[in-house]
């Protein structure tokens, strides 16, 4: 059981003096602290999971729009804290109250988090919940890096909020390919993979009343995500300098194809982009494929991905900033600028040398092969001065020969010594066994192996099955589907939440007429106006 302070905080009793008649100081001033967010309904659950990790018991109630916490300190005294500030779930809870017009935070003692028994007769399995609980995120994006990124987030306990277009939402549920339900209409399994676990409501924000609902939202959430294009939140009047002044804890990520903040806006800045723009111009292309093909892609979107990961790390960066200074910000997040963050290969070899790395055998200095099996292709590497492993290899294929020329074990040849001689010779022998007993040959002779994978093979990988690295979120209509998911392994946290991605406007009523503010009669005629 929780042992609870007799009094309250020093700086709170010092603060606002405690009245001997009264066992209660109401914190008047705490909504114009910076960044104070009205909670939904079920935020009240949300406050109560933080307040609790410090020791304190919860007695949560609702006013019109505004959520509470009632925080008992021994058996007389309370705080009612008025719209609480929730810090995007950091460590600790905050108290908060204001001095001179501005938030002072002071952090909880520690505490050991409630915890959740994931079987009754194993009472020491005991797991927390997910992180990012009590966070509540606008995700404005559409296609894959911007939903891909508000994915992760809602992975890891957020609630995500996402805002669409009415009547077409996400342009990504126009994609093939389609699953067709039930009842005439289809879904996209590429918006499907991204977008698990997620709320949906459609709004105009060029209509006043839309307009008015999104500030709303925006007042009552802890980020917002955008990747609409260079100056579209502008353009529509919600600007950082706007929203900032709605909400001063906002974090704000825009993710855009080459940045889109003041000061460092670059001379491509207003240039469109898409998943093979950035790889071009990010360095990979150039890199990617045989020496007679020219320039390719690397075959999935990394191109958005690789930009989504990156920005769910800044919104956590901004978050923890948020939780030292009381201030949200800007995070201008640039696709060009993430995949050039993963040259990290080829542009120090640069740097070092002047040379350029392309898709030439010569810029290959070390092992790096795929080799025909029987049934398919494996990918040996990890051969650095390794001349133990080329000899237990030739052993192996009946090649001893081979190891008394230094050039066979790796010394002082690049790319096309290894096409030309090493890749024959070793396939030679390699083309008549399967792929996966020649993967643990190479493996025992000591190499980094690998096996050439594609989705049927990932899909019904038993070690991916093992890893949970699969989400059974289901195709909306009720049936299963499965999706990739979040490869973060919290180990002392429950397993990731398996919602279906929403219809479009499957929570307008419960977001719209909840922290949105509006009549369920406004509501109303929105929609009978297309509107949402």
């Amino acid at each position: 059981m929780a042992v609870y302070p007799s009094e309250p905080p020093a700086f709170i009793a010092t603060t606002y003096a405690v009245p001997t008649a009264s066992p209660t100081v109401l914190l008047k001033d705490a909504t114009a602290i910076p960044g104070t967010s009205k909670l939904a309904p079920d935020g009240r659950r949300r406050i109560g999971a933080q307040w609790a990790k410090a020791g304190v018991s919860i007695g949560m109630r609702r006013r019109i729009g505004i959520g509470g916490a009632v925080a008992p300190f021994g058996d007389a005294k309370d705080i009612y804290v008025k719209g609480l500030w929730l810090l995007g779930n950091i460590v600790n809870p905050v108290y908060l109250p204001v001095i001179d017009n501005r938030a002072r935070t002071e952090l909880a003692p520690p505490r050991t988090p409630e915890v959740v028994m994931t079987t009754s007769a194993n009472p020491i399995s005991a797991l927390r919940p997910l992180p990012l609980e009590g966070l509540r995120v606008l995700d404005a994006t559409h296609i894959v890096a911007g939903p891909f990124c508000a994915m992760i987030l809602a992975d890891m306990g957020a609630e995500v909020i996402k805002i669409e277009r009415p009547g077409s939402g996400d342009r990504a549920r126009a994609n093939d390919p389609y699953i067709d339900g039930p009842d005439g209409t289809r879904v996209s399994a590429r918006y499907l993979g991204v977008n698990r676990n997620k709320k949906s409501v459609s709004l105009d924000l060029r209509d006043p009343v839309g307009k008015r609902a999104f500030a709303n939202l925006v007042r009552a959430s802890d980020v917002l995500l955008d990747n609409w294009g260079p100056g579209a939140m502008e353009r529509l009047g919600f600007g950082y300098a706007r929203l900032s002044e709605i909400n001063p804890g906002l974090v704000y990520a825009s993710i855009t194809g080459y940045g889109d903040s003041d000061g460092r806006r670059g001379p491509y800045s207003n240039w469109p982009a898409n998943n093979p723009c950035v790889q071009g111009m990010g360095g990979w292309m150039v890199m990617t494929g045989a020496p007679e093909s020219g320039p390719q892609m690397v075959g999935d979107n990394v191109g958005d991905s690789v930009p989504g990961v990156w920005t769910a790390l800044g919104v956590m960066l901004a978050l923890e900033s948020r939780r030292q200074t009381g201030l949200g910000q800007h995070v201008d997040m640039s696709m060009y600028d993430c995949m050039v963050a993963h040259t990290t290969s080829s542009m120090p070899l640069f740097q070092a040398t002047g040379q350029v790395t392309t898709t030439a055998r010569e810029n290959m200095f070390s092992a790096q092969l795929t080799l025909r099996a029987a049934d398919g292709y494996v990918v040996l590497a990890g051969a650095g001065n390794a001349d133990d492993k080329w000899r237990a290899m030739w052993n192996l294929i009946g090649r001893p020969e081979l190891a008394a020329d230094p050039r066979y074990l790796g010394q002082g040849v690049t790319g096309p010594f290894y096409f030309s001689h090493i890749v024959p010779a070793i396939e030679e022998w390699s083309q008549n066994i399967p792929k996966r007993e020649l993967n643990q040959h190479l493996l025992d002779c000591g190499f980094s192996m690998g096996i050439v994978q594609d989705a049927a093979d990932l899909d019904a990988c038993p070690h991916l099955e093992t890893r949970k690295m699969f989400v059974a979120s289901g195709d909306t209509y009720g049936r299963p589907f499965r999706t990739v998911n979040t490869p973060v392994q919290l180990t002392g946290c429950v397993d990731t939440p398996a919602n279906p991605p929403p219809t479009l406007g499957q929570h307008n009523r419960e977001v719209l007429c909840g922290i949105g503010g509006l009549a369920p009669e406004e509501l109303t005629q929105l929609e009978a106006a297309g509107k949402a």
